[in-house]
């Protein structure tokens, strides 16, 4: 099996839940609006306000009070589509890992006979927890990049 092959096989994990995919993207999405809009207030202010040496009150509160709402609101989104991915990663490892332990119980009792038990789950644990990190990490960070 072919790299590309395998990548795909453990993208189609992903998209067995679309519904949660589908949130958890949009979490990433306003996420990522949300920390653009905080820079674009201090724009606003800075380029419409201090440069031409204007201070309403009102619209300087109301700037402060976007950019805290937009910071904290940048915080919790980011803490869900966190979760929403990391809770996607952990069905799929699951998945994964009720195969994997499938495939090695129908081996035949002389595969046993070379290589330890212990060996195998500890190679299959090691291995799905790296698949699990591709999905939280690699795939956030990817789908982040291009939003």
């Amino acid at each position: 099996m072919s790299k590309r092959e395998t990548l795909k096989r453990l993208l189609s994990y992903l998209l067995e839940d679309k519904t949660s995919f589908a949130i958890a993207a949009m979490f990433l999405l306003f996420a990522v609006v949300a920390d653009v809009s905080g820079p674009w207030l201090i724009r606003i202010f800075l380029d419409d306000y201090v440069a031409k040496d204007i201070y309403p009150p009102t619209m300087l509160w109301a700037l402060a009070v976007g950019y805290i709402t937009v910071t904290v609101l940048s915080g919790v989104l980011h803490y869900a589509y966190g979760i929403r991915f990391s809770r996607i990663a952990i069905d799929i490892v699951q998945t994964i890992r009720k195969k994997v332990y499938a495939s090695i119980i129908n081996q035949p009792l002389s595969a046993f006979d070379y290589v330890p038990a212990g060996k195998l789950v500890s190679r299959v644990t090691n291995d799905t927890e790296s698949l699990k990190e591709l999905y939280v990490q690699v795939v956030a960070s990817f789908l982040q990049a291009s939003a």
